[in-house]
């Protein structure tokens, strides 16, 4: 998979830029690879093969509020970093670690599932399919310092498994505004379904039919 493969050594050599333990002092048994050569050789050249450490140096869980805080909301001091938000920071979604164990995500979302509402498309695939938060943040950070500086979900959106406390669907993405009006940065949102405290009033003009 060559600069797709994220692998101990890898990780090695960029544990610092993140933070996070070393595979050396991880003191866990690395499992093998769940995926099988004809697997990897046919998406060698659309996805990241990475092994997740959930461990800072600190011993601290890698949570999206974890790496929020080391990289910080500001472009102007450094990058990469989260776009300012903080309507997150209570969610359980973002103070939740993920596995210690081998992941296989693609760099770009799918073209046959852009701009389709995620409630149809989760209709035909299982939620289980779907990256949680953090792992697509750390993923971001990851390829970032291991490639070289390559933003992936640079202009994109990608759903994820988790869901905030009022049941909304979480995505994340979009690193740069093509339009140049926000500040670079990570973003993190929820897709407002619509419930019963969504409604309409009533706007009566004197172009309007009287209803009362």
């Amino acid at each position: 998979m060559g600069s797709n493969f994220i692998g101990l050594e890898e990780l090695e050599k960029i544990s610092s830029s993140l933070k996070t333990i070393p595979p050396t002092n991880f003191g866990e048994p690395i499992p093998k690879i769940p995926f099988t050569i004809e697997q990897l050789k046919s998406i060698a050249n659309t996805h990241v093969l990475f092994f997740g450490i959930p461990f800072h140096q600190n011993n601290e869980p890698v949570t999206i509020n974890s790496l929020r805080n080391l990289f910080g909301t500001n472009p102007e001091i450094k990058e990469p970093c989260f776009y300012n938000q903080d309507w997150y920071l209570n969610e359980a979604f973002a103070n939740t670690s993920f596995e210690p164990k081998w992941y296989l995500l693609s760099k770009k979302i799918k073209d046959a599932s852009r701009g389709k509402e995620i409630d149809k498309q989760m209709a035909t695939i299982n939620s289980l399919c779907l990256p949680s938060a953090v792992i697509c943040v750390y993923f971001f950070f990851l390829n970032y310092f291991h490639s070289g500086n390559e933003i992936i979900f640079e202009y994109d959106y990608t759903w994820n498994s988790d869901l905030d406390a009022n049941g909304d669907r979480i995505f994340i993405g979009k690193y740069k505004d093509p339009l140049g009006l926000n500040k670079n940065g990570i973003e993190i949102h929820r897709h407002l379904s619509i419930k019963p405290n969504y409604g309409t009033i009533d706007f009566i003009t004197n172009n309007s039919p009287a209803d009362y």
